[in-house]
């Protein structure tokens, strides 16, 4: 069976544009995929922790030396691992706060990047070892952004394709923020953006 993991970052849980978005990619693809099952990963009413020292330590340890403390601090990290490797599609909702993604967002990434699980190191630097996936990565501003300083959409594809996966499609919802006009056709062209890439 098909699967797609919805990672939902936005704050609001009513009103927000990436949800909003995200939701149209997921309702056309399952269309496509009738018998596929949604998984959603909501970073608003369920928040991942940020890390520490303890749960830090137990990811660079192996299994065999890992004290009960250590695998009880990793637990829900192994289980955002899993759940993320188990998933053919992913959709990533991640709204523009102050020029970056939401904290919980990266405190998200941060518990799922993992040497050994989702990278490994070699001699020609860090490996990704996840692969054959699709990801979908929804951005929202209330202005426009300028492409050359994306610090948020860039480092959003970089930290996808660092895990191996190549296969990204990325869709920017700008200009939110100035009027009513300006909101509502950029939400249009989000959804005929998202016909396109997903063609039922």
């Amino acid at each position: 069976m098909t699967k797609l993991l919805q990672i939902n970052s936005g704050i609001r849980l009513n009103g927000s544009n990436t949800r909003t978005i995200s939701q149209m990619i997921v309702e056309r693809w399952k269309l496509k995929n009738t018998s596929g099952e949604v998984v959603i990963r909501d970073l608003v009413n369920n928040p991942v922790p940020h890390l520490d020292e303890l749960t830090l330590d137990a990811f660079y340890t192996p299994p065999e030396k890992q004290s009960l403390e250590m695998k009880e601090a990793i637990q829900e990290s192994d289980e955002l691992v899993n759940e993320f490797l188990d998933a053919d599609v992913i959709v990533i909702g991640a709204p523009v706060y102050n020029l970056g993604i939401p904290s919980t967002l990266k405190s998200y990434f941060d518990h799922i990047v993992r040497v050994g699980k989702t990278f490994q190191y070699s001699a020609n630097g860090p490996k990704g070892l996840v692969t054959g996936k699709k990801v979908y990565i929804v951005t929202a501003r209330g202005s426009f952004r300028n492409p050359e300083l994306d610090t948020h959409g860039n480092f959003l594809v970089e930290l996808i394709q660092f895990f191996g996966i190549t296969d990204i499609e990325v869709i920017h919802a700008e200009g939110l923020a100035i009027s009513d006009e300006s909101r509502e056709n950029s939400l249009k062209k989000a959804e005929a953006t998202i016909s396109e890439l997903i063609v039922v």
